[in-house]
């Protein structure tokens, strides 16, 4: 039997309310690539367990954290690695650590095949849990399960409610969050993005010492993104009007905890993101804590001029970078069975 999996990435654009006044916090905005993307594949093997591709070190600690997670939530029986009886291979991966959720989709692609590979039908929602993904930000496991731009409502804050405090996805215990608005994109619009050679964004204890550090957000500022949200992104997306959904996108940057995200990069982001609308982009941004940065265009000849504009002022600064032009994926992981 043979399980392949294929993720997007996803870019996502912000975190919405981190002051928690309502009794909610988190929510998010983001979207789905087809590039770049993660394939994963799983096949039954007799009498072992192989990795390639990846650390098999982080294999199978996912692995057993899932299987044990699972056991709470499921009563699932509690298996080591290496009895499975498996060949993992990673066929395609997303940089890790840049902005682009590959932890997140990997764990969900890790714990869909093996769900299937042991003909187990647990939903999406199980195994997000069991990965201890989208406890902060829904938007992975949602461009996983559905593709293309995504609104999630975040999570109950407060005592016996879902989350007391502010945390990264990684360490909150949350469930998955609910999704608000699940939109397809239209197929002419890309985003160019770049990954600047600047070094990881924030992760692991530095980014849970972020969010201690810096929240909650002012009330004022979590009203002002919220504004641009319903206002201005959404009636764009809606409405397919590329200038407005992208002015959304570059007024997102100046605001809430996405300006406090982007004041913790270097400057470098802040002069791609300028440049690429001095070349043309209808909106631009940076995705979680970076480095990626993201421009909105309508052709293939802005996304070139984008790209060669960003490429000048790299050079300039003798920092190197990758370039990727990708459509939306609007229909999320892709999963196919061989028996």
């Amino acid at each position: 039997m043979q399980v392949t999996v294929r993720t997007p990435s996803r870019l996502h654009f912000s975190l919405i309310d981190l002051h928690g006044g309502l009794g909610r916090v988190d929510g998010g905005i983001g979207v789905a690539l087809e590039t770049p993307h993660i394939t994963l594949r799983i096949q039954t093997s007799p009498n072992q367990f192989s990795v390639r591709g990846i650390s098999e070190d982080l294999i199978r600690t996912l692995i057993h954290n899932f299987f044990k997670n699972l056991n709470g939530i499921t009563g699932f029986e509690v298996r080591k690695p290496e009895e499975l009886g498996i060949q993992l291979d990673i066929i395609n991966k997303i940089p890790s650590h840049v902005g682009l959720g590959s932890r997140t989709q990997l764990s969900l692609a890790l714990g869909m095949a093996l769900t299937r590979i042991m003909q187990l039908d647990y939903p999406i929602s199980v195994v997000a849990k069991g990965m201890n993904r989208g406890g902060t930000s829904g938007i992975g496991v949602a461009t996983f399960d559905q593709g293309g731009f995504i609104f999630d409502g975040g999570h109950s804050y407060g005592p016996g409610r879902q989350k007391l405090q502010f945390t990264p996805s990684r360490v909150a215990q949350a469930p998955p969050a609910p999704v608000i608005l699940q939109k397809k994109m239209p197929r002419d619009w890309l985003f160019v993005i770049v990954l600047p050679e600047i070094g990881k964004g924030a992760y692991g204890a530095r980014e849970v010492d972020i969010f201690q550090k810096y929240c909650p957000i002012p009330e004022q500022e979590v009203e002002r993104l919220s504004r641009i949200i319903v206002m201005q992104l959404l009636p764009g997306l809606i409405e397919k009007d590329i200038q407005t959904f992208g002015s959304a996108l570059t007024a997102i940057q100046q605001v809430g905890f996405k300006r406090i995200e982007i004041e913790l990069q270097q400057t470098i982001i802040k002069d791609l993101m300028d440049i690429a609308l001095k070349s043309g982009a209808a909106g631009v941004g940076m995705s979680s804590f970076g480095p990626t940065t993201y421009a909105l265009v309508s052709s293939h000849r802005e996304a070139n001029n984008v790209i060669n504009s960003m490429k000048t002022a790299l050079d300039a600064e003798k920092i190197a970078g990758q370039f990727f032009i990708t459509h939306v994926n609007n229909i999320g992981a892709s999963i196919e069975v061989e028996k």
